[in-house]
């Protein structure tokens, strides 16, 4: 297997995991509704998948946030969403964008230290 594969499948791992972790204890058991938790996962796994699949492309990481960008302009054109959800929406799009670009660069303390950080400050309930 190549470098390449394994970080892919790695960093895919990774993902999936933190936003396990985000969907499954910290979003579910705070508003205990199923209604987004496949819309959370779902965006989160093609996010990640598209933006590695750019970055091994070799295509600027530009497109990358216009991709975010076009995903973050859905918030407009669809039903109200409560802000509590949209703050999880926002994260989980986020998460893919952040450790695509870092499991390309190699960047796995950073890739750990960022995920451990979000997933703590999500814990937060206030």
């Amino acid at each position: 297997m190549s470098n390449e594969l394994f970080y892919f499948i790695l960093g895919a791992g990774l993902n999936l995991m933190v936003a396990l972790l985000v969907v499954r204890f910290v979003y579910y058991p705070a508003t205990k509704d199923k209604t987004y938790v496949f819309t959370f996962l779902a965006f989160n796994t093609v996010i990640y998948f598209v933006l590695s699949l750019l970055t091994s492309a070799n295509l600027s990481v530009g497109v990358g946030f216009g991709l975010f960008a076009i995903f973050s302009v859905l918030r407009y054109r669809t039903d109200e969403m409560p802000i509590r959800e949209m703050t999880y929406l926002f994260i989980l799009i986020a998460l893919p964008v952040m450790n695509s670009v870092m499991i390309s660069e190699s960047k796995f303390i950073m890739i750990l230290v960022a995920n451990g950080f979000i997933l703590g400050l999500s814990l937060i309930h206030i």
